[in-house]
């Protein structure tokens, strides 16, 4: 989206009902499934994505939308915070937030249903133990165990990679994704040829990227574009300050202002794009490199994770003692883990097919960049052979003019 400032596509949360009224639209990030492609034209569009390991995936879904249903618990009610959530929607219409993104838009009301209920046990603060599985605390959130085998994460959650690449999750274009996905349910033999059609869609795409391989993902694909980077540039700076609804206070970071906005408890935050890539309006017109590209790149990441653990741990207050981490992770029963890969079966091979794909560009990438080398080494002996051979004539030049003037005086001499 950096690269086409000028060029992003609506925001929308709903693919069905993609606005596509901007006529400049190049770019569209789609939280949803392949089948939108079929709205875009075919010779014109690329697809970029990066694949996840589905039993990272799954506990992050959990962790992400605990989390937010936490914010819920903020309000005396699950009524009062859908209301609120509904009324901060109905201000900003064409405000991509999670509360509308497929699958979160139906975990977290769910998961927050769960918060209420076990409302008065989690204030009972006798209940609490020194060891504590954040993962497994019954008495205060829905236990990851639970949530894996509730119905709607088989529904939406599990082999959701599969789904999506082959165009048939719940927001699929696709008039016959509903039927399909009952069928397979019902047979699961034919999610077979579902992970088939998944994996040849895989081989098709502009670039396939690992997400726990992420920066050397971003990297392949920068390097991927790199001739188009060079044909582009960001927008000019707009010096008419009226587009420019907010001044920030030099006195916050940009890191500190998106925390307020958090702490504000907005369901609807409009701060994700600019905050995360700049404003396109006050970025000055640039020669785009794999560089620069990396720079931003490495630029945004820490400014994600920083926002990211304190989202986690302003909102995880309502539920203490719970406390995602990866150290934490460690410690999840390996029943429930065997549990994920067995009902996340189809996304287990869809991933080990991402990472052959993802190998075969790496393979790929190295031997553009030697030849790469290669060349510019060929070059520059070209280049300096050129420059010795002229160095040499022209050498050679003075040398035969300073013979002929030594010459030309004796000969006078004679005569």
């Amino acid at each position: 989206m950096q690269l086409y400032p000028d060029n992003v596509c609506p925001v929308t949360c709903d693919m069905q009902e993609w606005d596509s009224r901007k006529p400049k639209c190049r770019v569209q990030n789609i939280h949803g499934g392949y089948s939108t492609v079929s709205k875009l034209p075919k010779k014109r569009t690329s697809v970029v994505t990066m694949v996840r390991h589905p039993l990272d995936r799954v506990i992050s879904i959990y962790e992400l939308s605990t989390v937010k249903a936490a914010r819920y618990l903020l309000y005396p009610s699950m009524t009062s915070a859908t209301e609120e959530a509904e009324r901060q929607r109905s201000e900003r219409p064409h405000t991509a937030c999670l509360v509308d993104i497929w699958p979160f838009k139906h975990l977290m009301p769910m998961l927050a249903v769960e918060l209420f209920a076990r409302r008065d046990p989690r204030r009972n603060q006798s209940m609490m133990s020194k060891e504590i599985d954040p993962y497994n605390i019954t008495q205060i959130a829905m236990p990851l165990h639970d949530f894996v085998n509730d119905p709607l994460v088989h529904e939406l959650v599990h082999n959701a990679i599969t789904l999506q690449v082959a165009g048939l999750t719940e927001k699929s274009c696709l008039q016959e994704s509903h039927a399909i996905r009952r069928c397979i349910r019902m047979h699961p033999s034919l999610g077979s040829y579902v992970l088939d059609v998944a994996k040849r869609r895989l081989d098709k795409m502009f670039f396939v990227g690992l997400t726990e391989k992420h920066r050397e993902s971003m990297e392949m694909f920068a390097h991927s574009i790199e001739a188009e980077l060079q044909a582009l540039s960001t927008a000019p700076q707009d010096n008419n300050t009226a587009d420019n609804d907010i001044e920030k206070d030099s006195s916050f970071t940009d890191v500190e202002i998106e925390k307020l906005i958090l702490q504000q408890n907005e369901f609807t935050p409009e701060y994700r794009q600019e905050f995360l890539l700049g404003n396109p309006k006050m970025s000055k017109r640039i020669q785009m490199t794999v560089e620069k590209l990396m720079e931003a790149y490495d630029a945004c990441a820490p400014r994600l994770r920083e926002l990211r653990t304190f989202e986690y741990t302003h909102f995880l207050k309502e539920v203490y003692p719970i406390k995602f981490s990866n150290e934490a992770r460690k410690h999840i029963h390996n029943s429930v883990i065997q549990q994920i890969l067995l009902f996340n079966n189809l996304d287990v091979q869809l991933h080990k097919h991402a990472e052959v794909v993802f190998k075969q560009q790496q393979e790929s990438f190295k031997q553009r960049h030697s030849k790469l080398v290669s060349q510019n080494v060929n070059s520059r002996r070209n280049w300096l052979s050129k420059r010795v051979v002229l160095a040499a004539t022209v050498l050679l030049c003075i040398l035969a003019l300073l013979l002929n003037a030594q010459r030309g005086p004796s000969k006078l001499k004679d005569n």
